[in-house]
């Protein structure tokens, strides 16, 4: 029994010997078959897992891979800065305006691609109007820089009168095409004689500079005693609506005869009936034959028969004397 024990075990050893040997051989044999001198099966993955024996790298940035945003520089990242820096976009690609990928941080409002869009400009910052480029796409008509031209309104619109828009270049107001008590709705100031006649604008009527027979020249309606003489209404004077020494009432010089009793020179007027027992001369006030104005009192005209009156006979004054009488303006017994 002892010796049988003994035979196994040397019979177990030899049969290790020989396997550690053939894997030598074998790991010998392929070492020679490559050319070179003999490396270990672990060696050869080590090299592979690193990239190092191919020498393999991918050709341009590999935007959004699986390591983008590891803060670590991963084969076709351009940079890896963890998200949008001003040196590099979240994609791992360097800022650029026109890549379509708006980074902030890098000073972009926004990027469409490098062209103009509704909502961004080629240059990547908002569309706004004043900023000096004209976007057609947002709705720009012109582009002035934030100041009124004579072809382009500040908010970025052709100058039109009524469009809410005051261009000072191009008009002196802005009316909404409404008139108003300063601006005309053809977008001109309000001044009496444009020839523009403006209610908002106390003007009665406007018929230019020089008016009319209708329209003084102070944009009033034309009218006899308003204190201007209008020529073209006929008027030749005119002192507000009264007599004066030198214009009648109605507008015109004072004239004996012209029917307009003026009693500042003139005490009667033909046409108006004078007081009783009076007639008018050249436009002065007679009294009638055998009567007489003793009390020089207008309103009763010549009151006294100077006939028959012994107060008064043949004149104011003259007195009969006693136990005598007048007759015809004499005093007789």
């Amino acid at each position: 029994m002892r010796v049988q024990v003994q035979m196994l075990a040397i019979l177990t050893a030899a049969l290790t010997a020989g396997c550690i040997d053939g894997l030598a051989e074998t790991g010998d044999s392929s070492g020679s078959a490559g050319g070179g001198s003999s490396t270990t099966g672990v060696e050869t993955l080590g090299a592979e897992s690193s990239g190092e024996s191919s020498g393999e790298t991918p050709e341009g940035p590999n935007p959004g891979g699986p390591g983008c945003g590891n803060r670590q520089l991963d084969p076709g990242e351009e940079c890896d800065e963890g998200d949008n820096t001003p040196t590099c976009d979240a994609d791992c690609t360097f800022p650029q305006c026109g890549d379509r990928f708006t980074n902030a941080a890098a000073g972009e409002d926004c990027d469409g691609g490098g062209v103009d869009t509704f909502q961004c400009d080629f240059d990547c910052t908002a569309p706004v109007c004043g900023d000096g480029h004209q976007n057609v796409v947002a709705g720009e008509v012109c582009e002035p820089g934030g100041v009124n031209l004579a072809d382009c309104d500040k908010d970025c619109t052709v100058p039109e009168c009524g469009d809410g828009v005051h261009n000072d270049v191009v008009e002196p107001c802005e009316s909404n095409l409404v008139d108003s008590d300063k601006c005309n709705a053809d977008c001109t100031l309000a001044v009496c004689g444009d020839g523009y006649f403006n209610h908002w604008a106390n003007e009665g009527c406007d018929d230019g500079p020089e008016g009319s027979a209708l329209c003084d020249p102070d944009c009033t309606v034309t009218k006899c005693g308003d204190g201007y003489v209008n020529t073209l209404a006929g008027e030749e004077c005119d002192k507000g609506s009264k007599n004066t020494e030198t214009c009648d009432e109605d507008c015109t010089f004072p004239e004996c005869g012209d029917g307009i009793f003026n009693e500042l020179v003139e005490t009667c007027e033909v046409g108006h009936f004078p007081p009783p027992n009076m007639g008018c001369l050249n436009c002065d006030l007679t009294c009638k034959a055998g009567f007489a104005d003793c009390n020089e009192d207008l309103e009763d005209g010549c009151e006294v028969v100077i006939t028959t009156d012994s107060d008064n006979c043949g004149s104011c004054g003259n007195i009969c004397p006693f136990q005598t009488e007048c007759i015809n303006e004499v005093c007789q017994p």
